[in-house]
């Protein structure tokens, strides 16, 4: 809905509410007049008719525009092509408070102009009593108006400030709360004439007074205390479980998923709570999900995967791979039993991820004793082969002195193809290219090295500055490669 239709709509909605607002009191008042002002009804209502007509149509002459405005300034901002500021979000909200205020006001001056008419006019012999119990009635009349006006016009707005509310519950407007509407709702429609009642009982003659007046005027007091305890009471107790319930979703927007919620009825509050757990029961679960996905195929592949529709396929891109393959294994697992070589690899790859991830880059996968490390993939950097020398040299430093690993680490740089493969329901992230060959086949030969390090040419004149600390070696024919590579290795 555009800009206009939208202000027209809620326009509309308001000045409906306030006609109807105002026809309702104006209708009780007529009603109760002749009793109030003890004129006889003919009378009266011929001078209600004569005066109230030109009111009630000034009334609205002077509501309309003003209900144009406060509806227009509200929805200015549906011209722009830019969301509603915090300002004219409260200005939004704030429309059924100011319509029911402009209401009030138009009341007050309607009703003043008519009871001086009345005084000047009709057989009015005002007295302490009549006029108490005027004013009451005839504010409890402009009160109940503007209430309607009130929940028309907040239920005629409320779609469209579902569409603006920011996500942030920090930055919205205050309005008037679950508790106080109640409170509202049972004053006009018990606590009020009650009130009234007790007002006229205070004012009858003494004689009456003294027969009929303490049950009532004591009753009347009984049922605006306990009626109002109650209304709070009842307001309470749904406004205490949400607002628990509003803490726990702010824990849970913080990242905190122990939150968890006490079912403590078995009402529509009670199933709201039990909804709440289990949404964040799911939330644990896809948590656990994503740790277990994220440990299996890495963190950066797990973030992809979900964020997008992350089927088969890949994309070619330049990048930087890095094996790593411990050298002498078979020996290893003749040599230990299962339990001290399973903690000698562990021990190894976590020298491995650790160093690897510092720099930025991605453990692709284990391959039983080695591991393929990639960088540039699937997190596009632009130094990834200076990242990939620099994890080679720290790893090397760092295996060095572990006696029971010795591990060979070779590095090359070129165009790959990265991405999924597998069945359509079963498929793992990897990369495919010379790049990944002839790094494999460096591994190789690295073993047979002095410093187990052997970088490709291509990785030394990508890595920039970063290629300071290695010196050229052998130029060699490497298995399954049409031309011959030139051979880095560390500095001693």
């Amino acid at each position: 809905m555009d800009g206009r239709r939208l202000a027209w709509k809620v326009w509309r909605r308001t000045v409906a509410g306030g006609f109807a607002a105002s026809v309702t009191a104006v209708y009780i008042s007529i009603l109760t007049a002749p009793v109030l002002l003890d004129v006889p009804a003919v009378t009266l209502y011929r001078l209600l008719v004569t005066w109230a007509t030109p009111v009630f149509v000034v009334a609205m002459a002077v509501g309309l525009p003003l209900a144009h405005w406060i509806v227009g300034r509200a929805s200015a901002w549906t011209g722009q092509s830019t969301p509603p500021s915090r300002a004219e979000i409260a200005r939004l909200t704030a429309v059924p408070r100011r319509a029911a205020i402009v209401l009030s006001v138009l009341w007050v001056v309607g009703i003043s102009i008519l009871f001086v008419v009345l005084t000047r006019l009709a057989p009015i012999h005002w007295t302490w009593r009549s006029l108490v119990t005027s004013i009451l009635a005839f504010t409890y009349c402009g009160v109940q108006g503007a209430t309607i006006v009130y929940l028309l016009v907040e239920r005629a707005v409320r779609p469209v400030v579902a569409g603006v509310l920011p996500s942030d519950s920090t930055t919205w407007p205050h309005t008037m709360g679950l508790t106080a509407r109640m409170v509202l709702a049972w004053l006009l429609l018990g606590g009020a004439p009650a009130m009234l009642l007790a007002v006229n009982i205070y004012f009858l003659e003494p004689e009456r007074r003294a027969v009929a007046g303490p049950p009532f005027l004591w009753g009347g007091i009984a049922i605006v205390v306990v009626g109002f305890a109650a209304i709070v009471i009842a307001g309470q107790t749904i406004t205490k479980p949400l607002e628990r319930i509003r803490r726990a979703l702010k824990r849970v927007a913080g990242g905190d998923l122990d939150a968890n919620l006490v079912t403590d009825e078995a009402g529509e509050i009670g199933l709201l709570q039990a909804g709440f757990n289990q949404m964040v029961e799911g939330l644990r679960e896809r948590e656990r999900l994503r740790d277990v996905f994220g440990r299996h195929v890495g963190a950066e592949v797990a973030r992809r995967a979900m964020e997008t529709e992350f089927g088969s396929g890949g994309e070619r891109c330049i990048a930087t791979a890095m094996f790593v393959d411990i050298i002498g294994s078979t020996g290893l697992a003749q040599r230990k039993d299962p339990e001290a070589v399973v903690a000698i690899l562990n021990r190894f790859f976590d020298a491995v991820v650790r160093v690897v991830a510092d720099e930025g880059g991605f453990v692709n996968k284990f391959q039983g004793d080695g591991a393929l490390c990639l960088f540039g993939t699937p997190l596009p950097v632009d130094d990834h082969a200076a990242r990939a020398l620099r994890a080679a040299r720290t790893l090397a430093g760092e295996l060095a002195p572990m006696g029971d690993i010795a591990a060979a680490i070779g590095v090359s740089s070129g165009e790959v193809v990265a991405g999924n493969v597998g069945a359509a329901d079963r498929y793992e992230f990897t990369v495919i290219g010379d790049a990944v060959n002839e790094a494999a086949r460096l591994t190789e030969l690295a073993k047979l090295s002095s410093t187990h390090v052997l970088v490709s040419e291509r990785a030394i004149q990508a890595a920039g500055a970063e290629n300071d600390g290695w010196e050229a070696g052998e130029t060699i024919q490497l298995r399954g490669r049409a031309e011959p590579t030139t051979t880095y290795g560390l500095r001693p």
